[in-house]
């Protein structure tokens, strides 16, 4: 809602506008129009205002002009009548020749968005179709999806429909990007924009051409096409393999998206296609962007689902920084657990360890529970972690510990021993209704293990009245029940005083019927209540089926490049791969019915089947079992205690007599038979235990999906007669195995006793080749459901792949030549690694896109990390903010020969700058000498001069370890230099790599500076207002000098900073740092260098850090910092020439007042924002002894007003003194002049014919004072 204040204000501007002094001076004339955009975008309501606004669009200049119809567009709704006053302006601007303005016309005619007008604006939209200018066609064709949109039920023309279809082939790619989404949106209920062949095919070719977003669109729409034959399908692929890996994520996620619904029908390339991006999505978890790497994170998660073991060579890339937000850590996290082996294990709880005490509660809290998980196939190693986090007597810790050791016991109950000697004491610590929910129910489950279980609960309900968690009341009630039927002794007065309260003082009646049902439960007897409350609620093997089995890539594939992967939480799973941090190929058939497979019929074969060549009398006793009746029991009870003795107690016997022999006792009898299945199961353990379900085989527990050999534990009951017609109890108990050859096979013990028999079943016999089980003389009908066969066909279909990307890369063989000279010369260069050497990876068996596709610059990044600059930080003074600052400057520092300077540099830098400043930057110091005592020294050095920088995270000092660095002798001798010059530059590059590569994060922009150099006064507040000036210029700049010296005062963004440390490292022996910026500069598109004058920073050394030779260089355009302008307004009634503006005097730099002939009176008067203490003046008039200001004086001045020429001025002045030889100077100037001055004006004295130049208006003020003097 419009503000609605204000309305004197809006009185003054029409006043402006309808000055005529004002329309006669174009400047006067912008500046009040820019004073009503400033308004309407304060919230004013200025619509008042319409009318001389619409006279004020009939003009020439451009600037104008945009205000203009920024205003009207706003408004034009408000006032649809005057709003056809602006119509014949604007078709007159859509014949303009300049091709900005018109397509600035055509833009806000369609951007007026009144019905009314659609009429006028067809006709200059369908000539800005056939325009001859690139922009104007950009416009129009968008122009005509706006106006299907603000009238969507009436119908565009056919032949501007036909017109944009055309311009699909329209030279400017941009032109053809908007085409399509204009055709989306004209033709949305027909479907969209027809896709055929020979579009998409133009479509893909063209793609390059794009800008990203472009890219990504293109490539969306295309999705809808379904290539015709297996030739085009591959022709399409081969146009997408450079952008499967673009550097740019959107680019590749749209791509891989696209990619998956092509190859729905080609598990293998999509599984190649997923490996393929793998090095792109690593990338982009290290982007600057916060944004992008949350992104990336996510959709990484969606990746794992069904290739768990994608990341796991790269797992440290997953590790968290200590500046990422505490969303982006979580997600970390969450993809570590997934990535856990035994290989990576303890390093990975070591890591999880250190976040635990977090200083954000719900990291920690996050990292305890990525901790549990991993507990679950860990759990001594997770339980030692968890134990001693307790004892930090942290309350959120403590409520994260207890609760994932309620998890944790659930799914393993052998660890409930150590759970309940650590919950000893915890209640004193818990305080939110969370952590004590999970206490009470460990109570429930162990309270007769815990001696102190009582007394617990005894705290819990004599505070029950003040607990304001329903939840934990409810807990509590049970807790006090179960632990009763245990413990009756002593829990039986407090829960006589529990149910008294719930049931007669609570006033929430779920709490109070919880209590009357335990009430009325004991009154029908304790035995009754123990049925109830400690009976078995579920089969066993229910609490044992947890994580999460692999997804086909069919059933994310839809969601890829969506929103979907950010929604979603955190997915629990255990890790994919317990030997080997490679990925195991276990990847279920997706949609596969479990019954296609697995019926009763196969089962009954599996348990009768005697293909193993066991003994006779084993296979007579199975004959006996299955000939006569089955009956398996719906419910059998088997516990997995007992199921684990029964299965320990076969091998003591196998040892003594042969696990094929048969022994049969008066008490027993055992068997076992190996049986293999011709057909597999593909299906997820939770399909496969409602399958046996279904036969009555219960699934007691299996290990996690991907893990080779894979094993399901089953057992059931069954009724038969045995040995005429005596009924007879047998407990069948087996394995599953499959060792990813797919074979599987059960064995048969059969054990029999005076009430049953018990049978057993272990798979231990390896499957022969597929050429083997073919020479055997498979049926045809047999091999078509025999794994061994599929793999033979699996193999073939690999082949025949191969041969096509064969044939479809031909073409590209001279790329493929240049590329792989490219990467001979990377493999040959050790220095490119900064880390350890790591193993080359096996090529894999099977068939993978990457090794039959074009080597690009992905494929030596995924072997070689694309230089891992993963740098060791060791902090040694103070820590950096979490809230990113404006500026971060760098410097780095090691032991000098002669002289230091480090310190007055920072002493310089602190106090040159304002409170205000100081804020909002960070100095980062990198300590880079190898010297361990000398880094010691000055590190306490800078801790006892900057404690207050320290702690308020203005300043963080740190150092790089040796063994990070490569190496740093033998280098090769460019310009004949000796080799002592080239390793202190090649270590000084290096030094600058890791110092901008840490500091990429920590602030907008970054400045570069050397550790002997002092600053000019408030020098962030200058280089903050050259930057907006490059950005009102809208300049495309990568580095902006503040300083000609070497590697002083170079300002980058620090998007741009891994960039540039890659660069730097790449580099690092070739040249000279402050050569190897001139080249970075080039090659981010910034051809002229951009240098600003005066300098803001000055060479204070004389002994140079490279062997303490003699170096006396100074900036001669350095100014000693004495004055600095505050923010103000500039007004005179001189005459100006050109663009020599009045305020180029006042502002810092190059620029001057430029006027002619002044008469006596005209002045040039300064207008502060805020009244200011003037400290000292210093005026300076004409260049090279001419065009001086030969008489003027220089007042003073308070209160200010507002003139009739709509200026502004002081209403009073005291005179400050006289210019001579055309300057004037004056210091202390506040004990003259105590109060806080409004103006400064120069005012002529006596007229003078020549030119007269106003060089440079400097005052010092008292807000600008350093508050600490070096």
């Amino acid at each position: 809602m419009p503000y609605l204040g204000s309305e004197e204000a809006v009185r003054e501007l029409r006043r402006a506008l309808s000055n005529p002094n004002v329309q006669g001076d174009q400047l006067r004339y912008r500046n009040t129009i820019l004073k009503v955009i400033r308004a309407m975008s304060q919230g004013v309501d200025v619509s008042g205002l319409f009318s001389e606004m619409v006279k004020a669009c009939a003009t020439v200049d451009v600037v104008q002009k945009k205000l203009v119809y920024v205003f009207l567009c706003s408004y034009a709704t408000l006032n649809p009548e005057l709003s056809l006053l602006v119509i014949n302006t604007l078709r007159k601007d859509c014949q303009d020749p300049n091709p900005m303005v018109r397509s600035l016309a055509l833009r806000n005619m369609t951007n007026l968005r009144l019905p009314s007008l659609v009429e006028y604006v067809e006709q200059p939209l369908t000539a800005g179709l056939k325009d001859r200018a690139a922009c104007v066609r950009r416009v129009a064709v968008l122009g005509w999806a706006k106006l299907h949109n603000l009238q969507p039920s009436s119908e565009i023309d056919a032949a501007v429909v036909n017109e944009l279809y055309t311009l699909l082939r329209d030279p400017d790619p941009v032109v053809m990007v908007n085409c399509l989404r204009a055709l989306e949106e004209i033709l949305k209920e027909e479907g969209g924009v027809a896709i055929n062949k020979p579009i998409t095919h133009h479509l893909l070719k063209r793609l390059k051409e794009c800008d990203v977003w472009g890219q990504c669109e293109v490539l969306r729409i295309l999705q809808r096409y379904r290539p015709q034959s297996d030739d085009e399908l591959f022709d399409i692929l081969s146009l997408l393999d450079a952008s499967l890996v673009s550097p740019h994520p959107p680019v590749m996620a749209a791509t891989l998206s696209f990619f998956l619904s092509l190859c729905s029908g080609l598990p293998a390339v999509n599984l190649a296609a997923l490996e393929r991006v793998r090095a792109p999505l690593l990338a982009a978890c290290g982007s600057v962007s916060r944004e992008m790497r949350f992104t990336a994170l996510c959709h990484i998660q969606l990746l794992l689902r069904s290739l768990p073991g994608l990341m796991g060579a790269h797992y440290k890339r997953f590790f968290c920084g200590y500046a990422e937000p505490a969303y982006i850590k979580q997600r970390k996290m969450q993809v570590l657990v997934e990535l856990v082996n035994d290989e990576n294990v303890a390093m990975l709880l070591d890591e999880l360890k250190g976040y635990c005490t977090d200083v954000n509660a719900d990291t920690a809290q996050a990292a305890i529970s990525a901790i549990g998980r991993i507990g679950r196939s860990y759990s001594d190693r997770c339980l030692e972690i968890l134990t001693g986090l307790l004892g930090l007597k942290q309350e959120h810790i403590t409520s994260a510990v207890v609760q994932t050791m309620r998890d944790l016991v659930w799914v393993c109950p052998q660890c409930s021993d150590t759970v309940c000697l650590a919950l000893e004491g915890c209640e004193e610590t818990l305080q939110d209704s969370q952590g004590r929910q999970a206490l009470l129910w460990l109570l429930a489950v162990y309270g007769e293990r815990i001696s102190s279980a009582p007394y617990t609960l005894e705290v819990f309900i004599d505070g029950v009245r003040s607990e304001a968690s329903l939840g934990v009341k409810m807990e509590l009630l049970t807790t006090t029940m179960r632990l009763f039927l245990c413990r009756p002794a002593e829990t039986q007065d407090m829960l006589g005083r529990l149910l008294h309260y719930c049931i007669e003082e609570e006033t929430d009646m779920c709490v109070r019927d919880q209590a009357l049902l335990y009430y009325r439960l004991l009154h029908c007897g304790t035995e009754e209540t123990r049925k109830v409350l400690q009976g078995r609620r579920s089969d066993p093997s229910l609490g044992v089926l947890i994580g999460r089995p692999a997804e086909p890539i069919s059933q994310w594939a839809c969601s890829f490049n969506t929103l979907e992967p950010l929604r979603q939480g955190s997915v629990e799973t255990e890790s994919a791969s317990r030997g080997s941090p490679e990925h195991v190929t276990f990847d279920p058939k997706p949609n596969t019915d479990l019954s296609d497979t697995l019926d009763c019929g196969q089962t009954e074969t599996v348990l009768s089947g005697s293909d193993s060549g066991c003994p006779d009398s084993s296979a007579d006793v199975l004959a006996l079992s299955v000939a006569a009746p089955l009956s398996l029991s719906p419910s059998p009870t088997l516990s997995p205690e007992e199921f684990e003795r029964l299965w320990l107690q076969r091998q003591p016997l196998h040892a003594e007599q042969g696990a094929d022999k048969l022994e049969e006792k008066e008490d027993y009898m055992c068997s076992e038979e190996r049986i293999q299945c011709a057909a597999i199961p593909h299906c997820s353990p939770q399909s496969l235990q409602a399958a046996m379900q279904l036969v009555n085989i219960q699934t007691l527990a299996f290990t996690p999906p991907h893990t080779l050999p894979w094993r399901v534990y089953l057992y059931t009951h069954t009724q038969h007669a045995h040995r005429g017609d005596t009924p007879r109890s047998t407990l069948i108990v087996g394995e599953l195995l499959y060792t990813g050859e797919a074979n599987q096979r059960v064995g048969v013990v059969n054990k029999g006793m005076d009430d049953g028999d018990v049978v057993e079943g272990r798979e231990e016999e390896q499957v022969k080749q597929g050429e083997e089980a073919t020479a055997d003389g498979l049926s045809e009908t047999e091999s078509e459901h025999n794994p061994l066969t599929v793999t033979a066909r699996r193999r073939a279909e690999a082949s025949w792949l191969r041969e096509e990307m064969r044939r479809h890369s031909k073409k590209n063989v001279l790329a493929v030549l240049l590329i792989i000279g490219g990467l001979y010369f990377i493999s040959h260069s050790n220095f490119l690694i900064a880390g350890p050497s790591r193993p080359q990876e096996p090529i894999p068996n099977e068939l993978t896109w990457q090794t039959e596709r074009l080597v690009s610059k992905e494929s030596w990044v995924e072997q070689g990390d694309y230089l891992p600059l993963n740098v060791s930080y060791q902090l040694l003074a103070g820590a950096p903010s979490t809230q990113q600052r404006y500026l971060t400057v760098g410097l780095s520092s090691v032991k000098r020969k002669k002289g230091s300077y480090l310190i007055p540099t920072l002493q310089s830098l602190f106090s040159q700058s304002s409170p205000e400043e100081r804020a909002s930057m960070v100095v980062v110091v990198l300590l880079a000498d190898f010297d361990v005592s000398w880094r010691v020294t000055t590190a306490r050095e800078i801790k006892t001069a900057f404690a207050t920088e320290l702690e308020q995270g203005q300043l963080v000092v740190l150092h790089v370890p040796q063994d990070v660095y490569p190496p740093l002798t033998g280098l090769k001798r460019n310009y004949n230099d000796a080799p002592e010059r080239v390793s202190f530059r090649s270590k000084q590059n290096l030094d600058y790599s890791f110092l901008t590569l840490y500091s990429a994060s920590l602030g907008r922009y970054y400045l570069q500076l050397e550790d002997d150099v002092s600053s000019a006064k408030n020098f962030l507040s200058t280089i903050r207002r050259r930057v907006e000036e490059q950005e009102a210029k809208k300049t495309t700049w990568a580095m902006l000098e503040f300083s000609a010296l070497g590697y002083i005062g170079k300002l980058y963004k620090s998007t741009h900073l891994p960039l540039l440390a890659r660069f730097l490292f790449l580099f690092y022996q070739e040249m000279p740092c402050d050569w190897l910026m001139t080249r970075f500069r080039e090659l981010m598109t910034q051809k002229e260098t951009i240098l600003f004058k005066p300098s803001l920073f000055q060479h204070m050394g004389t002994f140079s850090s490279f062997q303490g030779t003699y170096n006396k260089l100074k900036d001669k355009d350095f100014e000693e910092g004495l004055y600095t302008n505050p923010l103000a307004e500039v007004y005179s009634d001189m005459s100006t020439y050109k663009k020599q503006f009045p305020k180029l005097a006042w502002e810092p730099g190059e620029g001057f007042f430029w006027g002619r002939s002044p008469e006596k009176g005209n002045h040039l008067t300064v207008v502060f924002a805020e009244p200011t203490v003037v400290t000292g003046v210093y005026v300076e008039t004409g260049s090279g002894g001419k065009d001086l200001l030969e008489s003027a004086q220089v007042d003073l001045g308070h209160d200010v007003i507002t003139t009739e020429k709509e200026e502004k001025s002081c209403k009073e002045f005291q005179l400050a003194g006289m210019l001579e030889n055309g300057k004037f100077e004056m210091q202390d100037m506040d004990k003259r002049y105590s109060s806080a001055s409004s103006c400064l004006r120069i005012q002529v004295t006596a007229a003078q014919k020549d030119w007269v130049i106003i060089k440079k208006i400097r005052i010092s003020t008292k807000l600008s004072t350093p508050s600490r003097q070096a």
